[in-house]
């Protein structure tokens, strides 16, 4: 597919365009974020005052306790289960097939300006991507597709990805549902790739610890933040798929929460010029979703590129 190749050239040519960008203020692996948290719910203190901290690998356990059911008979720890099930929802949005139409729709959005400009730049990024009216749209999109595209592409040495298809984690049973459920998959994804690193705490280890097995959005938000921290220069994509199935009643605060901490987290990463590139791309909120937002970032339609694209062709 043309999108595909798009992608692995993107891939192949990352580090020379970094390379070719005006240079920023030093820049440090270490990210000076730890203020960044400022929740009803965790208010985090500067670094003299921090009171320990955590294996990453026992942050994961607590963030896979939902796992535990299911890991029991398999073999596998709830870990395992949990990051296998992340994995699996790659696959299954990219078997969501495309017609010919869709896919050159895609390829007119990755193509463009706006799309092209978050990617490639080595600054942190947030863009909001529609597709179409989100009530026409199933559980699986093209967006969707294209998400599970970049996720297994762009997984390159110095280049990880954090995807979540929200549209999977929905119906009655499943696990991960919600904002809560959405911040617990992109951390454990995230901690996961630091396996034997100690993640500084905000608060007391037994508050944190008691903050994450209660699924607590602003605890999850912490740790992903201190998370960070522990990488090392190069570019983090966080993909979140499908946010208008996290709008109802019951999910839309949680959500709301989670966008805009992501959104802060951005705009830190921005400003202070680290190493690490935050990318954010989410897909099809609904209008009234991202009112409630109120965040600054790029939105993009994918009919009008399709119609930009023709028109320019």
């Amino acid at each position: 597919m043309a999108t595909n190749s798009h992608l692995e050239g993107f891939v192949e040519d990352y580090p020379a365009r970094a390379a070719a960008e005006p240079p920023q203020q030093a820049q440090s692996s270490q990210l000076p974020i730890l203020n960044l948290v400022q929740t009803p719910a965790v208010t985090m203190p500067p670094p003299q005052m921090m009171p320990t901290a955590i294996f990453s690998r026992r942050l994961c356990q607590y963030l896979a306790a939902e796992y535990s059911s299911t890991a029991a008979g398999t073999g596998k720890d709830a870990v395992a289960c949990a990051l296998s099930d992340l994995d699996t929802d790659i696959t299954t949005a990219m078997s969501h097939i495309l017609s010919s139409s869709e896919q050159e729709k895609m390829g007119f959005l990755t193509r463009s300006p706006q799309f092209t400009e978050w990617r490639y730049s080595v600054d942190s990024r947030l863009i909001v991507v529609h597709e179409s009216e989100t009530t026409n749209l199933g559980v699986l999109s093209t967006l969707s597709h294209l998400c599970g595209l970049m996720a297994k592409t762009l997984r390159k040495p110095g280049m990880w990805t954090l995807p979540f298809i929200c549209g999977l984690h929905t119906a009655a049973g499943k696990t991960f549902q919600g904002g809560r459920g959405l911040m617990q998959a992109v951390t454990l994804q995230l901690l996961s790739m630091i396996p034997d690193a100690l993640v500084p705490m905000s608060v007391d280890p037994s508050i944190a610890t008691q903050g994450l097995v209660s699924g607590d959005v602003g605890t999850i938000c912490s740790v992903f933040a201190m998370a960070l921290g522990q990488l090392p220069k190069g570019t983090l994509f966080v993909l979140i798929d499908g946010a208008h199935w996290n709008g109802t009643e019951a999910r839309s605060a949680e959500m709301q929460h989670v966008v805009r901490f992501l959104n802060e987290v951005v705009e830190r990463l921005r400003a202070v010029g680290t190493g690490l590139a935050l990318k954010v791309l989410i897909t099809n909120p609904s209008g009234r979703q991202q009112f409630a937002w109120n965040i600054k970032g790029e939105d993009l339609y994918m009919e009008r590129q399709v119609l930009a694209g023709g028109h320019n062709g």
